[in-house]
């Protein structure tokens, strides 16, 4: 069986196609069809044919595969529950229309802080049966996977509008990103799942530069994409983490679509130590306060990244930092400054600290750092008023 296997494979070479079938890999050949399958069109045909059914119009179609890109930390898991969740009640999303029905959200990267953003767009937004966050499933890329044969089962039950998958490489484990056979079957599995016409959105990192707004790993994902959004932050006056959405590739409409979003948080009162629980949500930004940035000093960015990063390590959970770490962690590096004098490096590290505040790009709560919200100012007031 294997030196058939192995002369397939020689006598196929580049014409080889991955495919899959009986919920396995292999390379399958057929005999050439008694019949062709090609269709001729006239113009009159072709404008009589039915226009595919949106999901989110002008943007994803049912059967489309699209991704979702951005590098760590810039919120990429944030925008998309959210997209998720304005489809499954039917309403808009940065403007455009939504086609209501179900939606899986495949939760393979931090199960547990997903969670609690859902728990965040159901107190925001209110409360559907049409979302179902996925969790338990470890493995789409082994051989016979049984969690890609148990989604299939469940595909099938409640027939999705659309699936997102977040995050390719932890649906993938092991995924050889930069091989067309890896990369063939993340296709491979997308298409299997959008066969039945759900939309999949695939949640993916981007390009060790960043520059390009590319999928990372081998061109054939970015070639077989509908749709592709990339994500990147910028600053703002009133809320420095606003994300700018930039579509690289859209199959169903305008790449001029404004999609930009905001971090704020969410809070549900204090946990059993007296901390407070804070969870972060994305939230849309229009007009001027999408385009109202103000650029910040080298040292206020810099400090601003550290304290991001740090948050964004304790599974979708904003309880901020304290003063005392983030000075250590921030003095540490040569990032807030590169001066070898101590004092010096207090001093830029103090006045950026200062600088956020004031542009309220961050909060001190109780000796502890958080990225601003709104919320922050009401907290205040009511600490304000206990302690007099």
């Amino acid at each position: 069986m294997s030196e058939n296997k192995a002369l397939v494979k020689k006598l196929l070479t580049g014409a080889s196609l991955i495919m899959y079938a009986q919920d396995d890999w292999h390379l399958q050949t057929e005999a050439p069809p008694t019949k062709g399958k090609l269709s001729l069109l006239t113009p009159s045909q072709c404008a009589a044919a039915p226009m595919p059914e949106y999901v989110v119009k002008g943007l994803l179609s049912k059967g489309n595969i699209g991704c979702i890109i951005g590098a760590p930390g810039v919120g990429k898991s944030l925008f998309a529950p959210y997209l998720a969740y304005r489809v499954a009640r039917g309403e808009r999303v940065c403007g455009m229309r939504t086609k209501q029905g179900t939606v899986f959200y495949v939760a393979a990267e931090d199960e547990a802080g997903m969670r609690g953003r859902v728990r965040v767009l159901r107190s925001e937004y209110e409360d559907t049966d049409s979302f179902f966050l996925v969790g338990g499933l470890a493995d789409l890329l082994q051989k016979n996977s049984p969690d890609l044969k148990a989604l299939r089962s469940e595909v099938k039950t409640h027939e999705p509008c659309l699936i997102i998958i977040d995050t390719l490489s932890l649906a993938f484990p092991g995924l050889e990103e930069n091989s067309a056979d890896g990369m063939g079957r993340v296709v491979a599995v997308a298409r299997l799942l959008a066969s039945r016409g759900a939309a999949v959105l695939i949640v993916h990192h981007d390009t060790k530069d960043g520059s390009s707004g590319l999928p990372r790993g081998h061109s054939l994902l970015n070639g077989a994409l509908d749709m592709s959004l990339y994500l990147k932050i910028s600053s703002n006056r009133n809320q420095c983490k606003i994300i700018r959405g930039t579509l690289t590739k859209n199959r169903n409409g305008s790449c001029d679509q404004d999609i930009t979003f905001k971090i704020c948080v969410h809070n549900f009162g204090n946990d059993d130590d007296g901390d407070p629980i804070t969870i972060p949500y994305a939230v849309e930004v229009h007009g001027d306060e999408a385009n109202r940035e103000v650029k910040l000093p080298k040292s206020e960015k810099a400090l601003l990244a550290i304290l991001t990063e740090v948050l964004d390590q304790q599974d979708g959970l904003d309880v901020g930092i304290s003063a005392d770490i983030l000075k250590k962690v921030a003095m540490a590096g040569d990032k807030v400054s590169s001066s070898d004098i101590v004092d010096n490096r207090r001093r830029t590290y103090g006045n950026a600290i200062k600088g956020l505040i004031e542009k309220k790009c961050i909060s001190e709560i109780d000796g502890k750092y958080h990225l601003y919200s709104e919320s922050d100012e009401a907290i205040s007031e009511f600490d304000t008023i206990m302690k007099a």
